[in-house]
């Protein structure tokens, strides 16, 4: 990571004793194009997220989770970017963390928690949205987590091409725009659909490779796609339209995938992904669609009900199953115990709304 020229965020505002942040999952219905500017859509579902309970200590410690390299090397780019004399001395204990690299986006999910919460053991303000975005190093290519972790709901990125003028370090630097943010309704259910079989997962440098590997959208096949997304699944999602929703859905997710035929075998990510969107389909799954690179699948159902009637078919010998719903609201940020808390980029509730199982 290289050392950002920001100015330092604004100073104390008093010693935190105990915070909690609680976030949701991501799950992404597909990219405009395979180069900047990348476009795209998706949504924040309430279970699936990150939970992390910060407390004083007499040094900086991670718990709860098996490998904390990655929450160390971004506790020492905190302090590089703040300009700290030292990781302030807390407990990073992380109690919510769903399986990685699975099409939830929890590397964006934990990468910005962690640094939220180091601003609050560090009694500091929060920078705005950008600035701590940057300092978590997330938002090269698709914006819709980090803009999920401050807002919720559905979100579409800003369509127009004009970012293709920026270089690579400006782009990476600049988090694409929303042009499109709405509720959907809290009656609405996800199943989302794990399959334990599919251990080729994309990370890392192997996700750059996989990017490096493919042709760009042609200037028609990103026409299509935005047009779908303009003209269907937005004016659908603003409508509380189910039924035109997920058609829009699960159209735009089929040839948005296309794009990447040449290095995942299909509109899917192998056989595997495919054969589960094809049951999930055949079960009345509505809006079918794979998250990102996957495994992960998602159906939509109008109601609790189906959706639970649709997870009883599904062998939990195959399969991690997960029934939740749209996570409307931002990220929570709750203080506990004694001392100020550092106010939210966006303001939210002190408690996190659970989705109904």
């Amino acid at each position: 990571m290289s050392t950002p020229n920001d100015p330092p965020p604004r100073g104390r505002t008093g010693e935190v004793q105990t915070a909690v942040i609680r976030t949701g999952a991501r799950l992404h219905f597909g990219l405009l194009d395979t180069a900047a500017p990348f476009g795209g859509c998706g949504v924040m579902i309430e279970d699936g997220g990150v939970e992390i309970t910060i407390t004083p200590d007499r040094t900086f410690g991670v718990t709860g989770i098996d490998d904390s390299t990655s929450v160390h090397r971004l506790a020492r780019h905190w302090q590089q970017f703040v300009d700290a004399p030292s990781i302030p001395s807390c407990r990073l204990h992380v109690s919510r963390h769903p399986r990685r690299h699975c099409g939830l986006g929890s590397g964006t999910q934990m990468a910005l928690a962690v640094c939220e919460a180091l601003f609050c053991a560090a009694g500091r303000t929060p920078p705005e949205p950008q600035r701590l975005v940057r300092i978590a190093d997330r938002g090269h290519r698709s914006a819709i987590g980090c803009h999920g972790y401050f807002q919720g709901g559905f979100l579409c990125e800003e369509t127009s091409e004009s970012y293709s003028q920026l270089t690579t370090s400006e782009s990476d630097r600049v988090l694409r725009p929303l042009a499109t943010r709405c509720d959907l309704p809290n009656h609405w259910r996800v199943v989302i659909l794990i399959p334990k079989a599919e251990t080729s997962l994309v990370h890392g440098r192997q996700e750059k490779q996989l990017f490096a590997a493919i042709d760009r959208a042609t200037p028609e096949q990103r026409k299509q796609l935005t047009q779908w997304l303009c003209e269907e699944i937005v004016p659908h999602a603003k409508a509380g339209d189910f039924d035109g929703f997920t058609r829009a859905v699960a159209r735009y997710n089929y040839h948005s995938g296309e794009l990447f035929a040449q290095v995942q075998g299909g509109p899917y990510r192998g056989p595997v992904v495919a054969k589960t969107i094809e049951r999930a389909k055949s079960l009345d799954g509505h809006g079918v669609g794979q998250s990102s690179w996957g495994p992960g699948v998602f159906a939509w159902f109008e109601t609790q009900s189906a959706a639970n009637d649709f997870a009883r078919q599904i062998p939990s010998a195959e399969f991690d199953v997960i029934i939740t719903r749209v996570r409307n609201q931002p990220r929570t940020l709750q203080t506990l115990q004694t001392g100020k808390s550092p106010p939210p980029a966006n303001k939210t509730a002190a408690k996190t709304t659970s989705a109904m199982k």
